[in-house]
C-alpha cells in the first residue's frame, strides 16, 4: 500500500510540475505604462495591495502603494504579510527576476493544499487520491499561483484553519482543546494578515467553534458555560496578539485602530457591480451616478456634506465622516429595486462558482480575451456567457475553448459536489463538521456580495472539491451497486 501511495504522489507531482513549469516558461511580459511587466505584476489582481507595498517595503520601509495620481498613500485595503512575502523575493533577486522564485513558492504552496486536503476528505470518508487530484489539477487554483496576489498564501493558511477546527470538532479531544484553540486563534489572526475582509468570519469563529464543539450538549449548564469561556478567550486572545501589531499600524498611519479599512471603498465597488449588471449604465457612468445620490442622502438627512465631496480620499476621513457615509451607502443598497439585488446576487454566484479561471492562465501566456466585457456588461442569465462566447468565437478562438474547458470542469464539481451535500448523511459524517463548513461557505460568498470572480472561491476549494469528491463516491458506488445487481439477475 505505501508503494502505490507513493507512486501515486510521483506521477501527481510530475503532472503537477509540467503543467506548473510550462506556464512559467512561456509566461508573456506585457508593457504597462511604457514599461515591460511580467504577468505576475501586470495582471495580479489587486496588485496595488500587494507588490506595490512590496516595493515600498524594499525602498523606504513603509506601506505604501501608487494611485492613478501617482501619489504614494498609506496601504489601507490589505494586510502586510503579502507585501512582506513578496519584498522578501524582490530585495533578494530583483523585481524583474523575483517572479521566476515566489511563484514556484506559490506552487508549492498550492501543492501543499493538496496535502492538507486529505485530511479533510479522509474526515469525510471521501476518495483521499481523488480530492487531493482534484485540487492540484485545478484550474482556478493554478492559475492564481502565478501572480502576486494573496491567494495563494491564504488558500494554504485559511486550509490549515479549517482542518484544525474540523479535527476539534470531530475528535473533541478535551487534552488538546487549549493547544488546539490557541492555534485556530493564531492561523484567524494569520488569515485576517494576508486578507484583511476575513476578519468578520474571523469575529464569528469563537462562536462557531464553541457551537461546532460543544453540539449536542450532554454536560451540565455551569460545565458548558466554563468549556465555552475557555474556547472563547483562548480564540480571542489568541488572534488578537496575532492581529495587534498591524492595528496598532493602521492607528498611527490612518488614524484608525482597526485591520479592516477600505470598507467604503468596497461598498462602492460593490453597489457599482450591482447597477453595471443591472443595465443602468456602464462603470464610469453609475459610479457618478452614486455620488450624486450619496449626496442627495446626505441633504435629506442633515449629513456633514464635506464628507461626500468627490475625489477626496474617504479613507483618510475621521471615524464619524465614514460612519456617515456608510450609513449614506446602506439607505441607497435598501432604496435598490428587489429584482436588481436578486439579479446581481444571481451573476456574482454563477461567476464565483462556476467560471473555470481561464482568465489568469490567458493572462499569464498572453492570449487575446475580453472577459471584462462580461464584467462590464449587463447580465442577463446564463445566455450571457453563451452570447459571449458565440460573439467572440472567430475573434479569440483560443481563449473561448479554454474558458470553456475550465467552466466545464468547474461545473462538473459543483454538480458533483451538490449530489456529496445530498448523500453526506449516507456516509454516516457528524453533521456539526458539515454545518461548520456549509456555514463557511455561506459567510465567505456573503461577504462579497455582488461581486463575483471565481478567484473568491479559490480558499473553499478545499470544502467544495471535497463535497466533490464525495459525490464521485456516491455515483461510483451506485454504478458498482446496479451492476452488481444485474450480474444476480444474469
Amino acid at each position: 500500500m505505501p508503494l502505490t501511495i507513493s507512486r501515486f504522489q510521483v506521477g501527481l507531482f510530475l503532472l503537477f510540475l509540467t503543467i506548473n513549469v510550462t506556464l512559467l516558461a512561456f509566461a508573456q511580459p506585457t508593457v504597462v505604462d511604457q514599461a515591460s511587466l511580467h504577468p505576475a505584476y501586470a495582471f495580479a489582481p489587486d496588485g496595488t495591495r500587494y507588490w506595490h507595498p512590496a516595493l515600498s517595503l524594499v525602498h523606504d520601509r513603509s506601506f505604501s502603494y501608487i494611485t492613478a495620481d501617482g501619489q504614494w498613500h498609506a496601504l489601507a485595503r490589505g494586510g502586510p504579510i503579502p507585501p512582506i512575502f513578496y519584498a522578501t523575493f524582490i530585495y533578494t533577486f530583483g523585481f524583474e527576476n523575483a517572479p521566476y522564485y515566489f511563484i514556484p513558492v506559490q506552487c508549492a504552496l498550492l501543492y501543499g493544499l493538496g496535502l492538507q486536503a486529505r485530511i479533510l476528505a479522509g474526515l469525510f470518508k471521501a476518495n483521499k487520491n481523488l480530492v487531493q487530484v482534484l485540487i492540484v489539477i485545478n484550474p482556478n487554483l493554478i492559475g492564481i499561483a502565478h501572480f502576486a496576489q494573496s491567494e495563494a498564501l491564504f488558500c494554504f493558511f485559511f486550509a490549515s484553519l479549517i482542518i484544525t477546527i474540523a479535527l476539534l470538532i470531530v475528535g473533541k479531544d478535551k487534552s488538546g482543546l487549549v493547544n488546539r484553540c490557541l492555534l485556530i486563534g493564531l492561523l484567524s489572526g494569520i488569515a485576517v494578515l494576508i486578507r484583511p475582509t476575513t476578519f468578520f468570519y474571523a469575529l464569528l469563529l469563537p462562536f462557531m467553534v464553541i457551537a461546532f464543539y460543544s453540539w449536542p450538549r450532554r454536560q451540565k449548564l455551569i460545565v458548558w458555560l466554563r468549556e465555552a469561556s475557555l474556547i472563547f478567550a483562548l480564540i480571542t486572545i489568541s488572534s488578537a496578539i496575532t492581529i495587534s501589531p498591524w492595528a496598532i499600524r493602521n492607528s498611527l498611519s490612518l488614524g484608525n485602530y482597526s485591520v479592516v479599512q477600505g470598507s467604503i471603498g468596497q461598498l462602492e465597488d460593490t453597489l457599482a457591480r450591482m447597477l453595471v449588471k443591472n443595465g443602468v449604465g456602464n462603470d464610469t457612468e453609475v459610479r457618478n451616478l452614486i455620488a450624486g445620490d450619496l449626496e442627495e442622502i446626505a441633504i435629506k438627512n442633515n449629513f456633514h456634506l464635506a464628507c461626500f465631496g468627490r475625489g477626496s480620499d474617504v479613507e483618510m476621513l475621521d471615524s464619524n465622516c465614514k460612519n456617515q457615509i456608510i450609513e449614506a451607502y446602506i439607505r441607497l443598497f435598501a432604496s435598490q429595486p428587489l429584482s436588481f439585488i436578486v439579479n446581481g446576487l444571481l451573476f456574482a454566484t454563477v461567476s464565483t462558482y462556476f467560471a473555470g479561471g481561464a482568465t489568469a492562465i490567458a493572462n499569464t501566456l498572453g492570449m487575446d480575451h475580453a472577459s471584462e466585457k462580461i464584467m462590464q456588461s449587463e447580465f442577463s442569465g446564463l445566455s450571457t456567457f453563451r452570447t459571449f462566447a458565440m460573439g467572440h468565437i472567430g475573434e479569440f478562438t483560443g481563449y473561448i475553448f479554454l474558458m470553456l474547458i475550465t467552466a466545464l470542469f468547474a461545473s462538473l464539481c459543483r454538480l458533483l459536489g451538490l449530489v456529496g451535500v445530498l448523500t453526506a448523511t449516507k456516509f454516516e459524517i457528524p453533521i456539526r463538521l458539515q454545518l461548520f463548513c456549509i456555514v463557511t461557505v455561506i459567510i465567505f460568498t456573503a461577504t462579497f456580495m455582488f461581486t463575483g470572480v471565481s478567484r473568491f472561491r479559490a480558499p473553499l476549494e478545499i470544502i467544495l472539491m471535497t463535497y466533490g469528491g464525495l459525490g464521485i463516491t456516491t455515483l461510483s458506488q451506485a454504478l458498482k451497486f446496479k451492476k452488481s445487481r444485474k450480474c444476480r439477475v444474469s
